[in-house]
């Protein structure tokens, strides 16, 4: 695997050394439009890979999401891993134009359901800011208000900082 980095942080990429690694958990995958139980990985699914140390992030516990849909084809390959930042580790909250693992819940059929998915958190002038899909497929061009409707709770709860991707 080979570290695409698509780091953004006031328009510089962090410098990332080649040589120090770090291994992280992949905990779950991200798929937009498949509402499941859960998508978070049992212990005896998740696995270790190795990525180079974020500077930005020294003392956080990282993990990763794997992507099974187009849904930020644009931004990550479909099949791609995720580095993630859990949402209380990142100072000032959610910002504007940045990519974020999104959980969604809602109750169907006397049950709960989650969709776990990755959109960018636009403002666009004139409307409320809404998480929205960076894909090139139409059924995945979707967009969810910033507070949820209805009876689903959206929120995001982890910042994208970068990817994997195997070559």
């Amino acid at each position: 695997m080979s570290l695409a980095n698509s780091m953004r942080s006031n328009g510089s990429t962090p410098v990332m050394t080649p040589h120090p690694e770090e291994r992280i958990l992949v905990r779950a995958a991200a798929c937009s439009n498949q509402w499941q139980k859960g998508f978070w990985y049992g212990a005896d699914q998740r696995y270790a890979v190795r990525v180079p140390p974020d500077p930005r992030y020294p003392d956080t516990e990282r993990y990763a999401v794997e992507l099974f849909c187009p849904d930020m084809n644009l931004r990550y390959p479909e099949g791609s891993l995720l580095l993630c930042v859990p949402l209380d580790a990142v100072n000032g909250g959610i910002e504007v134009d940045q990519p974020y693992l999104i959980e969604s819940r809602r109750r169907h059929a006397g049950g709960n359901e989650t969709e776990l998915s990755v959109k960018t958190l636009i403002a666009e002038s004139g409307s409320w800011p809404c998480f929205v899909s960076e894909s090139s497929d139409p059924d995945h061009q979707t967009s969810l208000p910033l507070f949820g409707t209805g009876g689903d709770r959206i929120r995001p709860i982890a910042l994208v900082t970068g990817f994997l991707q195997t070559e």
